[in-house]
């Protein structure tokens, strides 16, 4: 009894003790020692089975099937060893069954354990990653044919659920916002079949209804033993926020709100490209406000700004869903339209410009603006933004200098551009080549009819471009300079005539020649004119220089020159007098001799009594400042009439005599009798 007792406590002990291998396989060999010496009274037909029955059970609990071979091995050794107490017969034909028994069911209880401890692993594991799972902070679920079957504790707080039952079986796509569900389906589908990860951005909709973004990561799994696709997300909606408010602070003006200059280039380009890819035509309205500069002056800084937000919202409120409004810069505004007509851009160009009709009110301040619009189109007027948004400020200014608060467009500033270039090279041309000629225009003393002088005037037949009026070559030379060299052609051409004229014993009579501003400004002016008088002998009393008001903004610059002239003899009158900078004052200040009276006046005499009484006090003021009274732009005979009546002293018009040739001013000044009856 005591070696049975020592065999089943050993081979209990050897089982049940898993900590130490080692340890086990000691008592497994004692058990089994104890086990040998008590074959004597064992049955040998149950040999076999108690043998290979305890080998199973020692293999199938303790790992390595090396043990029950090693012991299958001794214990036969054993029965060779005392065979005298063994029936070999009978083990002889018991042999190979008890081997071989031994052996397989050994192998197969080693291999089914191997699966047991796999199966203890494999879920162990998988507790282990769902532990992680429903610990992990960012929102994880899985989809199986588009319905949600697995959901982690934050993806049911991010979905805004209340237990994970009210999420799952629902369709995946109803989290999902209307404008990412397709893009999101297009992922799900490329994950599954490829069984590749993707990565994307989209916003999703919580069961409250709140939009939200998020970043979410898809990738292919199993759940249920079946196809699924796990998604990963991370909420994003606070970052997309402050990129938002980032971006929009890079694309818009932080006074107005429009869009600013950045955002303009981005959408033009943009815009240019669907235009050439549709054929169709866009327009860029470049605004300026006409004044505002005064308005800040005047009622301040705080008040512009807030002009310039009310000039936004009304440049807003009339703009269709598909048009534009950019602030450009300080006052300066853009207008973008695509897919426009002529007529439709004429249409929005009006429509800005009544925007402008009703005043604005600035916390109490009632201001009047207005705006000036160039306009641009694609691509008749440009092919790229840069060039495009140019032109319309080219056409802005246009629409500045005719008189503002209107519009104009770049092709009509194009012309005028390209006529001024033509006329600047042209000039230049001409003055190199002497194209130029003086006409002479008579003035007559009122009272006698008798002429007392001759006005040159320069006139311009240009084989290329015709006849060119003063009107329109005189801006551009004194733009450009070269109205220095062309006064100084005709100061010296016009002395050169009336030299010629005093050789042939013509009347001595007063030679005008109109000097420019620009003129006026040159150093060497009083210098060139002494010059010119002494080589053609001419006495300076008899050269008469007009000049303009204008020259009255500088006006001590003014004054030397002006006595410079004056001391040596030359005599000097004001032309288009009461259209410029005259002050009253001032006159009595000036060493002037004549003062012309603008043709403007004289053209509404007898037609406005506003303007004959002008003409009347401009008359009376000149005769008590002793200054000689030149009517200009004698059209009618009325106008004469209404002169003498008044005392003017000298009168110059079309009515008397046009501009005429050096030849025929000569026969004009030929004759002896008065040049008009008066």
């Amino acid at each position: 009894m005591i070696k049975v007792f020592v065999f089943l406590t050993t081979i209990l002990s050897a089982v049940f003790l898993r900590k130490s291998v080692v340890l086990q396989h000691i008592l497994a060999s004692i058990a089994y020692i104890t086990l040998f010496t008590l074959l004597h009274n064992i049955d040998y037909f149950k040999l076999p089975s108690i043998m290979y029955t305890l080998l199973l059970l020692y293999a199938f609990l303790l790992p390595g099937l090396w043990v029950p071979t090693i012991v299958g091995a001794g214990f036969l050794l054993f029965l060779l060893t005392y065979s005298s107490t063994v029936q070999f017969d009978y083990l002889r034909a018991n042999l190979v069954g008890v081997v071989f028994n031994t052996v397989v069911y050994a192998a197969l209880s080693y291999f089914f354990r191997q699966m047991i401890i796999e199966r203890d692993r494999l879920k162990e594991s998988e507790n282990r990653y769902r532990s992680l799972i429903e610990i992990c902070p960012e929102p994880i679920v899985v989809q199986q044919k588009g319905k949600l079957v697995y959901a982690n504790p934050a993806a049911v707080q991010s979905l805004g659920a209340e237990d994970v039952n009210k999420l799952l079986g629902r369709s995946a796509l109803r989290f999902l916002h209307p404008e990412s569900r397709k893009n999101a389906l297009e992922h799900v589908n490329e994950v599954l079949e490829k069984g590749v990860s993707a990565r994307m951005e989209q916003r999703y909709v919580r069961l409250d209804g709140q939009v939200r973004s998020c970043e979410l990561v898809l990738v292919a799994t199993n759940y249920g033993g079946k196809p699924a696709c796990m998604s990963i997300g991370k909420d994003i909606t606070e970052r997309k926020k402050a990129e938002e408010k980032i971006n929009h602070m890079a694309y818009h003006d932080t006074l107005t709100g429009l869009p600013n200059r950045s955002y303009l280039n981005e959408c033009l380009y943009m815009a240019i490209e669907r235009a050439e890819q549709t054929g169709s035509q866009l327009a860029v309205l470049f605004l300026d406000l006409d004044r505002f500069k005064n308005i800040n002056d005047t009622v301040g800084h705080i008040y512009g700004d807030l002009l310039l937000r009310q000039v936004a919202e009304r440049l807003r409120a009339c703009l269709g869903p598909s048009d534009t409004v950019f602030r450009h810069s300080g006052d300066e505004f853009v207008i973008l339209l695509e897919g426009v007509t002529e007529d439709g851009v004429r249409v929005q160009a009006q429509a800005v410009l009544d925007q402008f009709k009703q005043p604005f009110q600035l916390h109490g301040h009632e201001v009047y603006t207005t705006t000036s619009i160039g306009i641009s189109i694609y691509p008749q007027d440009g092919m790229d933004r840069d060039v495009l948004i140019k032109h319309a400020d080219m056409a802005m200014y246009l629409s500045k200098e005719n008189g503002k608060n209107n519009y104009q467009y770049y092709r009509v500033h194009n012309n005028r551009l390209a006529r001024k270039l033509k006329l600047e090279n042209g000039l230049r041309r001409a003055l190199e080549k002497q194209l130029f000629t003086l006409h002479y225009q008579p003035q007559i003393n009122l009272a006698s009819g008798e002429i007392v002088g001759m006005e040159a005037l320069i006139r311009w037949m240009d084989p290329e471009l015709g006849v060119v009026t003063p009107g329109e070559f005189i801006p551009i030379a004194e733009e450009t300079g070269l109205i220095v060299p062309i006064g100084k052609w005709v100061l010296h051409t016009a002395c050169h005539q009336y030299k010629q004229w005093r050789e042939a014993g013509l009347p001595e009579i007063r030679l005008a020649v109109n000097i420019s501003v620009r003129q006026f400004q040159d150093k060497q002016l009083v210098s060139t004119i002494q010059s010119v008088l002494e080589e053609f002998d001419m006495n300076p009393g008899h050269l008469e220089l007009e000049i303009t008001e204008s020259i009255m903004q500088n006006l001590d610059q003014s004054l030397v020159i002006l006595t410079a002239l004056k001391k040596i003899g030359v005599k000097l009158s004001i032309d288009d007098f009461g259209t410029g900078y005259s002050s009253l004052f001032l006159l009595d200040k000036l060493p002037i001799d004549h003062i012309k009276i603008d043709r403007t006046f004289i053209e509404e005499i007898t037609f406005n009594a506003n303007t004959e009484a002008i003409v009347r006090t401009i008359i009376d003021m000149g005769r008590h400042l002793k200054f000689q009274l030149i009517g200009e732009g004698i059209e009618h005979e009325r106008q004469i009439h209404f002169l003498q009546e008044h005392q003017c002293t000298i009168g110059q018009g079309f009515f008397i005599s046009p501009p005429l040739s050096s030849e025929k001013a000569g026969e004009l000044l030929s004759r002896k009798q008065p040049f008009v009856q008066v």
